[in-house]
């Protein structure tokens, strides 16, 4: 994994940790739920285990704003970080058959 990948990495799982530890806070929440099924999604597209095709179905930032930044603002800023990371790939051809980095 090249070291722009591994970054991205690095920052889902982070995420991934912290929306872990807001479902112990806050179990059943269906925002959250759907945040760590895109986190898992994302982090498996950096992986080469998904096809990166679903990238019109991540709505990390929308939930954030209207459910994660009340919850805690820490959470939400490295949220709101995944967001444009998502958005990142998406413009950089990945699931476009685009060679990506």
């Amino acid at each position: 994994m090249d070291s722009v990948l591994q970054k991205r990495f690095e920052l889902f799982a982070e995420a991934l940790g912290l929306c872990n530890g807001l479902l112990l806070e806050f179990p059943g929440r269906q925002a959250l739920l759907s945040i760590r099924e895109q986190l898992l999604y994302l982090m498996a597209v950096v992986r080469d285990e998904r096809a990166a095709d679903r990238f019109g179905e991540i709505t990390i930032g929308v939930l954030t704003a209207r459910e994660v930044e009340p919850l805690s603002e820490v959470a939400a800023g490295v949220f709101y970080k995944v967001s444009a990371e998502a958005r990142d790939m998406q413009s950089q051809g990945k699931g476009d058959g685009l060679e990506y980095p």
